[in-house]
């Protein structure tokens, strides 16, 4: 099991690290686990699982802007 920081995160889904401190505020992030020193770590499986999730409905979502877009 591969645990990541918040830096190693932000690294890993290219984004900046204030990029996934507002995700995490949004709760847009899968739940990660507070450490007893108050930093949070991510499950690399759980984070892939998500990434998974989300590129379908990404896909989707993008493919919906390019009609709407062509519309007008």
């Amino acid at each position: 099991m591969i645990w990541m920081t918040k830096v190693e995160l932000a690294q890993y889904l290219k984004r900046s690290t204030r990029t996934v401190e507002r995700w995490v505020v949004q709760q847009k992030l899968p739940p990660g686990w507070r450490q007893a020193d108050g930093f949070m770590r991510w499950r690399k499986d759980i984070v892939d699982q998500w990434l998974e999730d989300c590129e379908p409905y990404a896909k989707r979502c993008q493919k919906l802007l390019k009609l709407r877009s062509a519309m007008l």
